[in-house]
Protein backbone atom coordinates (compact mmCIF):
# COMPACT_ATOMS: atom_id res chain seq x y z
CA UNK A 1 0.00 0.00 0.00
CA UNK A 2 2.97 2.03 0.46
CA UNK A 3 4.34 1.61 -2.54
CA UNK A 4 0.94 2.46 -4.20
CA UNK A 5 0.67 5.82 -2.38
CA UNK A 6 4.45 6.63 -3.27
CA UNK A 7 3.54 6.11 -6.98
CA UNK A 8 0.17 7.95 -6.97
CA UNK A 9 2.17 10.76 -5.12
CA UNK A 10 4.82 10.53 -7.62
CA UNK A 11 2.55 11.02 -10.87
CA UNK A 12 0.58 13.69 -9.19
CA UNK A 13 3.85 16.02 -8.59
CA UNK A 14 5.21 15.06 -12.19
CA UNK A 15 1.36 16.08 -13.98
CA UNK A 16 1.60 19.37 -11.31
CA UNK A 17 5.14 19.94 -12.78
CA UNK A 18 3.69 19.32 -16.82
CA UNK A 19 1.25 21.81 -16.20
CA UNK A 20 3.10 24.36 -14.31
CA UNK A 21 5.80 24.18 -16.79
CA UNK A 22 2.79 24.37 -19.93
CA UNK A 23 1.85 27.43 -18.52
CA UNK A 24 4.71 29.08 -18.17
CA UNK A 25 5.80 28.70 -21.96
CA UNK A 26 2.07 29.77 -22.56
CA UNK A 27 2.43 32.99 -20.79
CA UNK A 28 6.18 33.11 -22.21
CA UNK A 29 4.39 32.38 -25.84
CA UNK A 30 1.74 34.42 -25.60
CA UNK A 31 3.72 37.52 -24.37
CA UNK A 32 6.18 36.98 -26.91
CA UNK A 33 3.18 37.01 -29.18
CA UNK A 34 1.83 40.65 -27.75
CA UNK A 35 5.52 42.47 -28.11
CA UNK A 36 5.57 40.94 -31.92
CA UNK A 37 2.05 42.61 -32.22
CA UNK A 38 2.87 45.65 -30.60
CA UNK A 39 5.77 46.41 -33.20
CA UNK A 40 4.12 45.41 -35.83
CA UNK A 41 0.43 47.20 -35.04
CA UNK A 42 1.40 50.53 -34.30
CA UNK A 43 1.35 53.63 -36.79
CA UNK A 44 4.61 54.58 -37.15
CA UNK A 45 5.54 57.06 -40.14
CA UNK A 46 7.45 55.03 -43.12
CA UNK A 47 6.54 51.56 -41.70
CA UNK A 48 4.49 49.03 -43.75
CA UNK A 49 1.32 49.38 -41.51
CA UNK A 50 1.59 53.15 -42.00
CA UNK A 51 1.90 52.82 -45.24
CA UNK A 52 -1.28 50.12 -45.55
CA UNK A 53 -2.93 52.42 -43.20
CA UNK A 54 -2.36 55.64 -45.06
CA UNK A 55 -3.59 54.05 -48.65
CA UNK A 56 -5.06 50.56 -48.48
CA UNK A 57 -3.44 48.37 -50.97
CA UNK A 58 -6.81 46.20 -51.12
CA UNK A 59 -9.30 46.86 -53.74
CA UNK A 60 -12.77 47.86 -52.25
CA UNK A 61 -15.79 48.14 -54.87
CA UNK A 62 -18.85 49.63 -54.72
CA UNK A 63 -22.18 47.99 -56.78
CA UNK A 64 -25.21 50.09 -57.86
CA UNK A 65 -28.68 48.78 -58.92
CA UNK A 66 -31.50 50.52 -60.17
CA UNK A 67 -35.59 49.88 -61.08
CA UNK A 68 -36.42 51.12 -64.30
CA UNK A 69 -39.67 51.81 -64.66
CA UNK A 70 -41.07 50.33 -67.59
CA UNK A 71 -44.71 51.82 -67.62
CA UNK A 72 -45.16 55.52 -66.50
CA UNK A 73 -48.06 56.55 -68.55
CA UNK A 74 -50.20 53.33 -66.83
CA UNK A 75 -48.88 54.29 -63.49
CA UNK A 76 -50.03 58.07 -63.64
CA UNK A 77 -53.45 55.96 -64.45
CA UNK A 78 -53.59 54.18 -61.25
CA UNK A 79 -51.73 51.01 -62.49
CA UNK A 80 -49.14 49.11 -60.77
CA UNK A 81 -45.70 50.03 -61.53
CA UNK A 82 -44.12 47.43 -63.28
CA UNK A 83 -40.11 47.84 -63.12
CA UNK A 84 -36.87 46.14 -64.44
CA UNK A 85 -34.03 45.73 -62.17
CA UNK A 86 -30.59 46.82 -63.85
CA UNK A 87 -27.18 46.63 -62.64
CA UNK A 88 -24.51 45.80 -61.17
CA UNK A 89 -22.94 49.06 -62.30
CA UNK A 90 -19.58 48.84 -60.50
CA UNK A 91 -16.99 51.32 -59.04
CA UNK A 92 -13.73 50.70 -56.91
CA UNK A 93 -13.45 53.34 -54.07
CA UNK A 94 -9.85 54.99 -54.08
CA UNK A 95 -9.36 55.92 -50.81
CA UNK A 96 -6.33 57.57 -48.78
CA UNK A 97 -5.52 60.02 -45.93
CA UNK A 98 -4.00 62.96 -46.17
CA UNK A 99 -3.07 65.88 -44.30
CA UNK A 100 -1.55 63.86 -41.80
CA UNK A 101 0.02 65.24 -38.55
CA UNK A 102 1.51 63.02 -35.98
CA UNK A 103 0.93 64.24 -31.93
CA UNK A 104 3.28 65.50 -29.59
CA UNK A 105 3.58 62.23 -28.16
CA UNK A 106 3.10 60.23 -30.92
CA UNK A 107 -0.12 58.19 -29.53
CA UNK A 108 -2.29 60.21 -31.98
CA UNK A 109 -2.39 61.35 -35.62
CA UNK A 110 -4.73 63.51 -37.08
CA UNK A 111 -5.42 63.17 -40.79
CA UNK A 112 -8.72 63.60 -43.75
CA UNK A 113 -9.97 60.45 -45.29
CA UNK A 114 -10.51 60.91 -49.34
CA UNK A 115 -12.84 58.75 -51.30
CA UNK A 116 -13.47 58.36 -55.00
CA UNK A 117 -14.65 56.23 -57.39
CA UNK A 118 -13.67 55.07 -60.63
CA UNK A 119 -15.97 53.39 -62.79
CA UNK A 120 -14.81 49.81 -63.42
CA UNK A 121 -16.89 48.51 -66.99
CA UNK A 122 -15.74 44.98 -66.72
CA UNK A 123 -17.43 44.22 -63.60
CA UNK A 124 -20.74 46.30 -65.10
CA UNK A 125 -23.63 45.16 -66.93
CA UNK A 126 -23.12 48.40 -69.43
CA UNK A 127 -22.05 51.68 -69.40
CA UNK A 128 -22.89 54.25 -66.84
CA UNK A 129 -22.34 57.20 -69.57
CA UNK A 130 -24.81 56.23 -71.74
CA UNK A 131 -27.49 53.97 -70.31
CA UNK A 132 -30.52 55.72 -69.14
CA UNK A 133 -32.75 54.93 -66.70
CA UNK A 134 -36.06 56.06 -65.97
CA UNK A 135 -37.53 56.72 -62.51
CA UNK A 136 -39.21 58.74 -59.76
CA UNK A 137 -38.48 62.67 -59.71
CA UNK A 138 -36.68 63.05 -56.44
CA UNK A 139 -36.12 66.68 -56.61
CA UNK A 140 -40.31 67.09 -58.07
CA UNK A 141 -41.52 65.26 -55.44
CA UNK A 142 -38.95 67.04 -52.69
CA UNK A 143 -40.26 70.53 -53.66
CA UNK A 144 -43.80 69.19 -53.58
CA UNK A 145 -43.21 67.95 -49.58
CA UNK A 146 -41.18 71.49 -49.49
CA UNK A 147 -44.31 73.06 -50.44
CA UNK A 148 -46.52 71.55 -47.36
CA UNK A 149 -43.75 71.74 -44.96
CA UNK A 150 -43.15 75.93 -44.91
CA UNK A 151 -40.23 75.57 -46.52
CA UNK A 152 -40.87 78.59 -48.47
CA UNK A 153 -43.83 78.02 -49.14
CA UNK A 154 -45.57 80.03 -51.64
CA UNK A 155 -42.48 80.58 -53.77
CA UNK A 156 -41.89 76.58 -54.50
CA UNK A 157 -45.61 76.63 -54.69
CA UNK A 158 -45.65 79.09 -57.51
CA UNK A 159 -43.13 77.34 -59.13
CA UNK A 160 -44.13 74.47 -59.40
CA UNK A 161 -47.19 74.98 -60.95
CA UNK A 162 -45.42 77.52 -63.34
CA UNK A 163 -43.05 74.95 -64.57
CA UNK A 164 -44.89 71.62 -64.33
CA UNK A 165 -42.75 68.83 -63.56
CA UNK A 166 -43.17 65.22 -65.19
CA UNK A 167 -43.81 62.64 -62.37
CA UNK A 168 -41.36 60.39 -64.15
CA UNK A 169 -37.78 61.58 -65.29
CA UNK A 170 -35.22 59.28 -67.67
CA UNK A 171 -31.21 60.34 -67.13
CA UNK A 172 -27.60 58.04 -67.03
CA UNK A 173 -26.87 55.84 -64.75
CA UNK A 174 -23.58 58.51 -64.36
CA UNK A 175 -26.10 61.18 -63.28
CA UNK A 176 -28.09 59.49 -61.31
CA UNK A 177 -25.93 58.84 -59.25
CA UNK A 178 -23.31 61.58 -59.06
CA UNK A 179 -25.07 64.72 -59.92
CA UNK A 180 -27.22 66.87 -62.61
CA UNK A 181 -28.55 70.05 -62.74
CA UNK A 182 -32.27 69.96 -62.01
CA UNK A 183 -34.72 72.58 -63.23
CA UNK A 184 -37.02 72.87 -60.37
CA UNK A 185 -33.59 72.56 -57.65
CA UNK A 186 -31.92 75.45 -59.64
CA UNK A 187 -35.15 77.87 -59.38
CA UNK A 188 -35.48 77.56 -55.75
CA UNK A 189 -31.64 78.01 -55.10
CA UNK A 190 -31.74 81.92 -55.05
CA UNK A 191 -34.25 81.91 -52.25
CA UNK A 192 -33.26 79.14 -50.42
CA UNK A 193 -28.78 79.16 -50.97
CA UNK A 194 -28.41 75.76 -48.86
CA UNK A 195 -29.75 73.92 -51.08
CA UNK A 196 -27.91 73.18 -54.74
CA UNK A 197 -29.29 73.51 -57.62
CA UNK A 198 -27.56 69.90 -58.94
CA UNK A 199 -29.49 66.53 -57.73
CA UNK A 200 -27.49 62.92 -57.44
CA UNK A 201 -27.72 60.18 -54.75
CA UNK A 202 -24.29 60.37 -54.26
CA UNK A 203 -23.48 64.10 -55.35
CA UNK A 204 -21.15 65.89 -53.56
CA UNK A 205 -19.37 62.46 -52.64
CA UNK A 206 -17.22 61.75 -55.21
CA UNK A 207 -13.78 63.26 -54.88
CA UNK A 208 -14.58 64.50 -51.41
CA UNK A 209 -13.19 63.87 -47.65
CA UNK A 210 -16.30 63.63 -44.64
CA UNK A 211 -14.10 65.50 -42.24
CA UNK A 212 -11.09 65.72 -39.80
CA UNK A 213 -10.00 62.82 -38.07
CA UNK A 214 -7.90 62.16 -34.33
CA UNK A 215 -6.91 58.26 -34.38
CA UNK A 216 -4.94 56.90 -31.93
CA UNK A 217 -1.75 55.31 -33.48
CA UNK A 218 -1.62 52.52 -30.90
CA UNK A 219 1.65 53.87 -29.39
CA UNK A 220 0.55 53.40 -26.11
CA UNK A 221 -1.48 50.37 -25.62
CA UNK A 222 -1.49 48.38 -29.25
CA UNK A 223 -5.67 47.70 -29.11
CA UNK A 224 -6.20 51.20 -29.74
CA UNK A 225 -4.59 50.69 -32.95
CA UNK A 226 -6.60 53.50 -35.48
CA UNK A 227 -9.45 53.77 -33.20
CA UNK A 228 -11.24 57.06 -33.92
CA UNK A 229 -11.45 59.93 -30.63
CA UNK A 230 -12.44 62.75 -32.75
CA UNK A 231 -13.97 63.81 -35.79
CA UNK A 232 -14.45 67.29 -36.71
CA UNK A 233 -13.46 68.96 -33.52
CA UNK A 234 -16.27 66.12 -31.89
CA UNK A 235 -15.03 63.60 -29.06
Amino acid sequence: MGRCCFYAVGTLSLLLLVTSVTLLVARVFQKAVDQAIEKTIVLRNGSETFDSWKQPPLPVYSQFYFFNVTNPEEILGGEIPRLEEVGPYTYREIRNKADIQFGDNGTTISAVSNKAYVFVQNLSVGDAQSDLIRTLNIPAVTAMEWAQQGIIQRIIRALLKAYRQEFFVTHTVHELLWGYKDEILSLIHPFKPDIPPYFGLYYGKNGTNDGDYVFLTGEDNYLNFSKIVEWNGKT
